[in-house]
């Protein structure tokens, strides 16, 4: 197979912009890309095949689904807080953590308006990945932040391609550094 440049392989105006939404949008996964570029199903696999086979982006296979980079996207570990982040639920989650660290299952379950078992299991998959660590306190269990520095930056980094109010609000006040520099510790 001849290795074409990259201008020639984004020379269709189709596969450009099914490229450039993956740099805009780093850790998309297939069904959310067709949406956002509205093109026939068929026709995103050829092109995204097209894309994968000259080296432009890579793919990371999931359990369920696989997401979508541009090549050399940062560290592994930015992968998988992007791919965490690209969870509508677990987003909120995060989000909420990063304001209030130290919360516990309750106070998540009031924030994000999801049920009790739900935000267990969301926590279970986010303490699994790394991302929260709880601590016990008699019988409560509190949540914060591992990364915080991390998952902020990816989140304003890549704000606009996560369409979802809540980013813009938490951005606009990280912007004006209100937020106190306490995520990622435990509250006393």
């Amino acid at each position: 197979m001849v290795k074409l440049t990259k201008d020639a392989v984004l020379e269709l105006d189709t596969r450009r912009r099914i490229y450039d939404m993956i740099v805009g949008t780093p850790g998309i996964h297939f069904r959310e890309l067709q949406r956002r570029v509205t093109i026939a199903y068929g026709s995103l696999q050829y092109h995204i095949e097209f894309l994968l086979r000259h080296g432009l982006i890579e793919e990371e296979k999931g359990k369920d689904y696989s997401r979508y980079f541009p090549a050399g996207f940062k560290s592994i570990r930015e992968r998988e807080l992007i791919s965490l982040l690209r969870q509508k639920s677990i987003r909120r989650i995060l989000l909420f953590l990063l304001e209030n660290s130290g919360s516990r299952n309750k106070d998540l379950v009031e924030a994000v308006g999801l049920s009790p078992s739900t935000v267990s299991w969301h926590m279970g998959r986010l303490i699994r990945a790394g991302a929260v660590k709880q601590q016990k306190s008699g019988n409560e269990t509190q949540f914060c932040v591992i990364e915080p520095d991390a998952i902020t930056r990816l989140l304003v980094t890549y704000r606009s391609s996560f369409l979802d109010e809540i980013v813009d609000r938490f951005v606009e006040v990280w912007d004006k550094e209100t937020i106190p520099r306490t995520a990622g510790v435990f509250k006393k």
